[in-house]
């Protein structure tokens, strides 16, 4: 069930292209994810897997990287008019990440809304992380960013 899920996360396919050698039907899996999402399993997932990284010395805290992506949306709370797609309704994805691209930080905005706004928020969401020596850790030495983080 587990890897059916990921599968379908993972390649940006529809549900209903699950193959069905998975061995488990679309609506058990989608419902399967669903009740995984409200009970917070990625997030803990998420959680240990920084951990996991992060006590093996695998996170490279020198520097890090912020930037956003646009994407079509249909609607929603997260959605807005893209300025760069004729204001069709869109989300933009923003990611801090180390220097070795593990994701550190996730966010997810209106597409109408400018990338400054997102950064304050992109750093607090950073995770404490084990760390191999020393206590947890949650803040970059450096971040890199383009001009549109740059704003007073």
């Amino acid at each position: 069930m587990f890897t059916a899920v990921v599968y379908v996360l993972t390649s940006g396919g529809a549900w209903r292209m699950l193959p069905p050698s998975f061995g488990v039907t679309v609506p058990t899996a989608h419902r399967r994810f669903t009740v995984w999402t409200k009970a917070g399993v990625w997030r803990r997932l998420y959680r240990a897997v920084l951990d996991e990284l992060g006590s093996r010395g695998l996170i490279d805290w020198s520097r890090a990287v912020v930037d956003a992506a646009s994407v079509r949306a249909k609607g929603g709370d997260l959605t807005g008019p893209n300025p760069t797609d004729r204001g069709k309704s869109g989300s933009k994805i923003h990611v801090l990440s180390d220097q070795a691209g593990i994701p550190l930080s996730v966010a997810v905005s209106a597409a109408n809304v400018h990338d400054s706004q997102a950064l304050r928020p992109l750093v607090k969401a950073i995770l404490a992380v084990c760390s191999r020596r020393g206590p947890r850790r949650c803040r970059p030495g450096k971040l890199h960013a383009d001009k549109a983080y740059d704003q007073p």
